[in-house]
């Protein structure tokens, strides 16, 4: 159908073009020599341009974009075309989305620029993006596929919660064990120490002030774990989680671990980006003493194994996704 139409507006061309060049070789006008020259540089413009090749334009992008599942970002594109002849027309369109704009420059040649408002619907780090460009004229449609090479990092998409205060009271750091008013040692009172913690008993039966030496405050290291098993509901809970971890970074300092396919310490944009589920879990880093904050998709037997293991020497506090859920709409 598309090599129809193009043989149709040939003909039809050659057919208007001889008629042309009768008129005016038969009247010999001005006017009629000059349609014919017209016509003759339009045709030989055509010909130039279907020899031309359309590879070596070059589409291109150098910035490193950030942004979330559902947001909109605007995608720069640089279009080079280092031929000495421009094109009339040129046509960039970005295969990923359909129902994005496409950019048209009329006599392209040397550098342009055109902007894409870019949705952004999955999480991942993009590469490349497909992009399709054509060139034509009044004769002949050229396209052209290529890859777009930039790097999109799309993270999570960010949840807002109503109420955030029973997370803030897990950042009250506590002591592990024993309580602050355990005795660790007796010593002989030096200048200086505080007068309350003198044995004033003990005193009066070794003829000298002895001082009681408590257990020295230790606070547990906060610990936030995400425990990404394949699920349909992995997406939505991994949102959920970083946008509480986002809001609570603001405020206190934790450790953080994603745990899927692979496991990330301290995470990055990027790790949130790429992180994917697990199906066979990996091995979790020795936790001692801690205050962990666990997210899961749901507390099935494989998770409930996991946190009896993590509580034999942690305190471990579980939100499972119906319970983040229920957070956010309160």
């Amino acid at each position: 159908m598309r090599f129809s139409k193009i043989f149709f507006k040939i003909f039809i061309f050659l057919l208007i073009y001889a008629a042309v060049l009768l008129y005016g070789a038969v009247f010999n006008t001005n006017i009629g020599w000059t349609l014919f020259f017209l016509m003759s540089f339009l045709l030989l413009s055509s010909l130039v341009h279907f020899l031309t090749p359309s590879k070596r334009v070059q589409v291109k992008t150098t910035e490193r974009l950030t942004t979330n599942v559902g947001k909109t970002i605007k995608l720069p594109v640089t279009v080079v075309q280092p031929l000495f002849l421009p094109f009339f027309q040129f046509q960039l369109a970005l295969l990923a989305d359909s129902a994005l704009p496409v950019s048209t420059f009329l006599f392209l040649r040397g550098t342009r620029s055109a902007t894409f408002d870019w949705p952004a619907r999955q999480r991942g780090v993009f590469h490349s993006l497909p992009v399709q460009y054509s060139s034509s004229d009044l004769l002949f449609r050229k396209t052209y596929n290529t890859s777009l090479k930039t790097k999109l990092v799309v993270l999570p998409e960010y949840q807002r919660f109503n109420k955030k205060m029973t997370l803030q009271q897990l950042s009250q750091r506590s002591l592990f064990g024993e309580s602050t008013f355990t005795i660790k040692n007796y010593r002989p009172y030096r200048s200086g120490d505080i007068p309350k913690n003198i044995d004033w008993k003990l005193s009066s039966k070794q003829s000298e002030l002895m001082y009681r030496e408590h257990e020295t405050q230790r606070t547990t290291t906060m610990v936030w774990l995400f425990y990404g098993a394949a699920s349909p509901l992995f997406e939505e809970t991994l949102s959920l989680y970083y946008s509480l971890q986002d809001w609570y970074k603001g405020v206190d300092f934790f450790e953080q671990y994603l745990l899927g396919s692979q496991l990330y310490a301290q995470p990055t944009e990027q790790a949130f980006a790429e992180l994917q589920p697990f199906t066979d879990p990996p091995k979790l880093p020795a936790f001692k003493e801690k205050q962990i904050v666990l997210v899961v998709v749901k507390k099935d037997a494989l998770v409930q194994q996991e946190i009896r293991r993590l509580q034999e020497n942690n305190q471990v506090s579980v939100f499972d996704h119906l319970t983040l859920t229920q957070w956010q709409n309160m």
